[in-house]
């Protein structure tokens, strides 16, 4: 496509993004351009814009990063002089709901853990709520680490930022376990294929979803949310954290919000990450 070019400029000159919201950012600009159907980008107009947005029923995260992800293109743009002006200046991001985030409760959750399949998919779970780690970090974790003797994950959050989130006393079995079902292969990532062995992937996380869902429903039970994802298990995981006694700085840490005002949608405050998770997850 004619615009492809410059939005690989433009990603290759912000090394500050992950290669995941580089990504995500590649998206957005080709879904504004199969929009706006244009051959220059000083075509995209502030109406054009607001078609744009206006055309689908986007969830205020989903709003915001659009917001954001377009505006800073066509800023780059402006500054380079490819337009002549930024028809996102004008745009404001929403506000985010004051409702709590949905999460499952502790039937659902066992549902949930009777109807995987494999040991994959049983500790990608465990991991998933009992740390809060997002889908993106979970999917990059390599066997290096996880540090079985301290207890611990490396992840590699929004912006490469790094953290490392503590692993319960209940759950090292488990991941001893996967590690020995998993046997020894030369890929280095940590959650792999069960049969080729490979990295695991969007996609099949996805299906994966899909399936609990359906367990759901053949159990003619009203999922109380509006679609099971990955995102779940971290807004369950710290709602639980909280409300199990954990403070909301060390929740904070755990699941690497920039902002403590993120965490506080979860809803209390201070000090020893690894003391507040084993309180929450014996």
């Amino acid at each position: 496509m004619w615009w492809d070019k410059a939005v690989t400029r433009y990603l290759n000159y912000r090394r500050d993004l992950s290669y995941r919201t580089k990504k995500e950012y590649r998206n957005d600009i080709k879904y504004l351009m199969n929009f706006s159907k244009v051959h220059d980008f000083n075509e995209i107009s502030a109406d054009t814009v607001q078609d744009f947005f206006e055309s689908k029923d986007l969830s205020v995260s989903l709003y915001n990063r659009r917001v954001s992800s377009l505006g800073s293109f066509f800023k780059h743009l402006l500054s380079k002089k490819l337009v002549s002006e930024n028809p996102f200046v004008d745009i404001k991001r929403a506000k985010r709901s004051t409702e709590t985030p949905q999460t499952l409760n502790k039937g659902e959750l066992e549902i949930v853990r009777q109807s995987c399949e494999n040991k994959t998919e049983q500790i990608m779970i465990e991991i998933f709520y009992s740390t809060g780690i997002r889908l993106s970090e979970l999917i990059g974790v390599d066997v290096s680490d996880v540090d079985i003797e301290h207890q611990t994950i490396r992840v590699l959050g929004k912006r490469n930022k790094e953290r490392f989130v503590p692993v319960s006393d209940s759950l090292m079995p488990m991941i001893r376990d996967y590690l020995t079902w998993r046997g020894k292969t030369s890929n280095q990532a940590f959650f792999v294929t069960p049969k080729r062995h490979v990295r695991i992937y969007e996609s099949m996380i996805a299906r994966f979803m899909q399936r609990l869902r359906k367990s759901f429903e053949k159990r003619d039970r009203k999922v109380g949310i509006s679609r099971i994802r990955a995102h779940l298990f971290r807004h369950t995981f710290a709602t639980d954290a909280i409300d199990r006694g954990a403070r909301i700085r060390a929740v904070q840490k755990m699941m690497g919000h920039s902002s403590i005002a993120t965490t506080e949608e979860y809803v209390h405050v201070e000090e020893d990450v690894r003391t507040d998770h084993q309180i929450a997850f014996p």
